[in-house]
């Protein structure tokens, strides 16, 4: 059987014996290569530990004839010319043995065996010879942070998983919004680390949104005396050094070969050079009576090629605005062009750029540009359609049908980006956005290596990306969880979704139409086993961006419910794990993205029940004998270590903590005295851990942790039903909860931290429990059942604030 990978290998030869990882395995790097491949050789074993859970494998300097069963031996010295500059060979048994002509081919042997672990959850890879190259140099990314911020934790993620597909290039905004000079040098170093070169890029003279503004001396004036704030006047001197100036400060902090120029859209979207007489006028001046405008910025681009050059790098630049208008200058012939679009008057046709002299890449907009994973009517927009991309696309269709041989000298390869335009994109979290373009940068990537795609069609080809899964040491988002009423969260593309148990025994799923507002539409589906659905309907998003829910049965089994893909049905797979619990299971993803419960075990203690696979249906189970008298809370703390809270006898809340994230060994404590509800478990803004629960006088304690110990104090008036917490967009704790009317109590800190809470009766007339949750936008949302047996949902009006509005949605629940 040919080797799951992504992308594919381009060589591959089956033979007998199979190679087991275990706790004794070494890497050994060839002493004649040592110097070049002991950075990666660490590399690879910190990425081994992660995925397998184990420590890393130790790294020495030894000849390969040392080696053992088990070990990994990595070498130089391959002598294969078809292996070139990034190839490798991968022989297969007892021992593994990677070997390649440079240094980098090892790396991208090394991701190779990764996901070949992965997709046999560690235990063997069967026997064979890998020989394996890629057709392009560029494989690349562009993850758009000109106008939104994304945290250290995102770019980790998406670095590591670029360099598991073995994309080797990056393009980020240097002027980005918020990313400080350490977050660069952090990004820089990790990339580096990771064989993915950052291609740092300052947009100019268009695009100069960030930079330009406060400084309008610099600005291109229109004729009617308007200056555009984005676009540098190039006329202007002073202006050019000062633009120059600003990549030099940058220059030093990236070891990669290339800048990336940008140079599209100048002035603006379509262009619109010739509505500024000065630039026709200093293109005169420069390069005589027939220049004009187009002229100027072609000179532009080359005055920043020449500077960029002094410090040993190359540029690219964007293909909108080669244009056939400049009548004297021409952009340099070494200037590399990423050409994306044919949509505009006067454009150079593709076989002109060549016979210039330029390289391209292929980064046609109606393949590879995300720009959002849904149109604003919930529709999916088809530049983000993985299935398209994988089954219709070939690196050498360039836009407008220019299309060239795949095997063309003058194609460098193919680029993927990302941009964040408004309406849609603004409002997708860092998440939505990560999970949107799972497939899609899969597809890509087997697109970008050129090897034989292993399926002609999608359908074949998922159950590959399915296989491979994400990188080691992929960080899932955190998981809030949202209280002991129906079961809500946010969808792949931050649509707000409810489950809830009906009376007929099928789950209830609402959803909106779309990010923060209605109609919204329902369907029933589930309760397939065990005699129905018993129980509320937890949910979560697996790591795969899929709604997956979990919920008892009336047999006392859970029944697992899961998306086909993210924000999408019909809902097919179900399945019944076979336990008996009782009450309502606790979810989270933990620190592997794979899905974890805590429920109460109908034999007495706390059964966890755990993925074995991140995303897939294979359990493992545990028991624990703990005199759990409730429902148990579940939440990774801090350093990503699964904690759970559970009532027990003594109406005192127990916590558990794992010593180590994927350990089975837990650590207990008891805390928060008289309780007599079942508690809520969340992280406040500064990560600490937080407890909330009813005492046995009705009202709500809260407990936050402050290091081995715990603060509590009681809060709220008299309440008869299950806390729910959540934050503020702003840090503050907040909760909900039903008090004897069966109106929602709601409650929050005056300020984030404070001991001083104001509380506020919402009304209604439930008689659930109460769940919360934040909408894409920040506004606080509820579910409840009420006394008619529909949905009861609220929402804030603004984030952090009132007033709140209510509707009714589904019917008949129980």
């Amino acid at each position: 059987m040919t080797p799951r990978t992504i992308p594919a290998v381009q060589s591959w030869a089956a033979s007998d014996g199979r190679y087991r990882f275990g706790p004794g395995s070494t890497i050994l790097v060839d002493p004649a290569a040592a110097a070049e491949l002991t950075a990666d050789a660490n590399t690879f074993a910190a990425d081994l530990g992660l995925l397998l859970e184990t420590a890393p494998p130790k790294v020495r300097t030894a000849a390969a004839a040392e080696a053992r069963d088990g070990d990994l031996v990595l070498g130089l010295g391959a002598t294969d010319p078809q292996l070139g500059e990034e190839g490798y060979q991968l022989e297969i048994g007892p021992v593994l043995r990677l070997h390649a002509r440079r240094r980098l081919g090892v790396f991208w042997g090394s991701r190779t065996v990764l996901q070949l672990l992965h997709g046999t959850a560690g235990e063997s890879i069967a026997g064979g010879r890998i020989r394996d190259w890629p057709r392009y140099t560029v494989r690349g990314a562009l993850l758009c942070n000109a106008t939104k911020h994304y945290d250290l934790t995102w770019w980790t993620n998406q670095i590591r998983d670029l360099a598991y597909l073995k994309y080797n290039e990056l393009v980020i905004y240097v002027d980005g919004v918020g990313l400080t000079r350490p977050e660069l040098e952090h990004i820089a170093r990790l990339s580096e680390q990771y064989h993915v070169t950052v291609l740092p890029q300052l947009n100019m003279p268009g695009h100069m949104d960030q930079v330009l503004p406060p400084h309008r001396q610099y600005q291109l004036r229109h004729p009617n005396g308007e200056y555009r704030h984005n676009a540098l006047d190039i006329s202007n001197d002073a202006a050019r050094e000062w633009a120059f100036g600003l990549i030099e400060q940058y220059l030093p902090l990236f070891p990669g070969p290339v800048w990336h120029f940008g140079a599209d859209e100048y002035p603006a979207w379509a262009g619109g050079i010739d509505d500024f007489p000065q630039l026709a006028a200093y293109a005169r001046r420069r390069y005589g009576a027939q220049a004009n405008g187009w002229d100027a910025f072609n000179g532009f681009i080359n005055d920043g090629a020449e500077r960029i050059r002094r410090h040993g790098k190359q540029i690219r630049i964007w293909s909108d605005m080669q244009r056939t208008h400049a009548r004297v200058v021409r952009v340099e012939p070494s200037t590399v062009i990423e050409h994306w679009t044919s949509d505009r008057e006067g454009l150079l046709p593709v076989q002109e750029l060549i016979n210039r002299g330029h390289k391209l890449v292929n980064g046609n907009d109606q393949f590879l540009y995300y720009n959002g994973g849904r149109n604003p009517d919930g529709s999916q927009r088809k530049k983000t359609d993985a299935r398209r991309i994988y089954e219709q696309f070939r690196p050498g269709d360039m836009h407008g049908g220019q299309d060239l041989p795949e095997d063309h000298p003058a194609l460098l390869g193919i680029r993927f980006c990302q941009w964040n335009d408004l309406p849609v994109e603004q409002l997708e979290s860092s998440q939505a956005t990560e999970l949107a373009m799972f497939d899609t940068l899969r597809a890509i990537a087997q697109h970008a290596w050129g090897s034989p795609k292993p399926s002609a069609n999608w359908s074949g080809f998922k159950p590959v990306v399915d296989n491979v899964g994400r990188a080691p040491g992929y960080v899932p988002p955190l998981t809030v969880p949202h209280g002991h009423g129906p079961g809500a969260a946010r969808d792949g593309y931050e649509v707000v979704t409810f489950f809830a148990p009906r009376a007929d025994g099928k789950v209830e799923h609402g959803w909106q139409h779309h990010p923060g507002h209605g109609p919204w539409a329902r369907t029933a589906f589930g309760g397939r086993f065990g005699g129905g659905i018993a129980g509320n309907t937890p949910v979560i998003l697996d790591v795969y961006g899929r709604l997956t829910y979990l919920a008892r049965t009336n047999s006392g089994s859970l029944e697992c419910g899961r998306q086909p893909a993210p924000g999408s049905g019909p809902w097919t797979d179900f399945t019944e794990l076979p336990v008996k619990v009782l009450g309502d299971p606790a979810l989270a993803l933990d620190v592997q993205g794979r899905l974890t419960f805590v429920a109460r075990a109908a034999e007495g203690g706390l059964l966890l029940g755990r993925e074995r696979t991140p995303g897939f249906g294979e359990w493992e189970f545990t028991r624990l004998q703990i005199d759990a008298q409730g429902d148990p809370a579940l939440v990774l703390d801090k350093d990503k270590h699964p904690c759970f809270a559970v009532r027990t006898g003594g109406n005192r809340l127990l916590l558990g903590r794992r010593e180590r994230p994927s350990s089975s060994n837990w650590q207990y404590s008891t805390f928060a005295a008289d309780v007599a509800g079942d508690p809520a478990l969340v992280l406040d803004k500064d990560r600490r851990l937080v407890a909330s629960a009813r005492t046995t006088n009705g009202r709500l304690v809260i407990a936050v942790q402050n290091g081995n110990a715990w603060d509590t104090r009681q809060i709220s008036g008299e309440v008869a039903g299950e806390v729910a917490l959540a934050l503020q967009p702003d840090g503050r704790l907040t909760f909900f909860v039903r008090d004897g009317e069966g109106h929602i109590q709601h409650g929050w800190q005056n300020q984030p931290g404070s001991a001083e809470w104001t509380e506020a009766d919402l009304g209604g007339a439930i008689t659930s429990e109460v769940s919360a949750l934040q909408d894409h936008v920040g506004r606080l949302l509820v579910f409840a059942r009420n006394t008619a047996g529909r949905m009861w949902h609220g929402w804030q009006d603004s984030p952090g604030q009132g007033p709140w509005e209510f509707a009714e949605l589904s019917s008949g629940l129980r």
